[in-house]
């Protein structure tokens, strides 16, 4: 048998917003069977959970949750760098502006990542 397609959802947080609603959907009913799933998040996901302002989206059993030693993703460059690298991920999805280009350097100059699915979340935005 097969090892499960490791993917890895890469999220500032995931306290209630849109983009992290999505993320939380797509991470609890990939089937488990097919799928190793991981969220990662930077310390800034531990930073609002302590300050109690918020409450996150619950990640269900099977699905593992990463938190990065930075606050924003200038600093997680070389943490994500390393998760990526243990975990050789077949997919990492990139939930948030902020983390595409981190990933995209870790990617395109380390090949740690088999594949990088940058997702683009707009809110707000009407034509007329």
């Amino acid at each position: 048998m097969s090892r499960s397609f490791r993917v890895a959802f890469v999220i500032q947080d995931m306290h209630k917003l849109g983009a992290q609603y999505v993320t939380a959907m797509l991470a609890n009913n990939l089937d488990k069977n097919l799928f190793e799933v991981h969220v990662i998040v930077s310390l800034y996901d531990e930073i609002l959970s302590n300050s109690k302002s918020s409450n996150p989206f619950e990640l269900v059993d099977g699905v593992t949750k990463h938190i990065l030693k930075g606050s924003k993703a200038r600093r997680n460059i070389i943490p994500l760098y390393k998760l990526c690298k243990k975990h050789r991920f077949d997919s990492v999805v990139t939930m948030s502006s902020n983390y595409s280009l981190t990933v995209a350097l870790i990617h395109w100059l380390t090949g740690v990542i088999n594949d990088h699915v940058i997702v683009f979340h707009s809110s707000g935005l009407s034509s007329k």
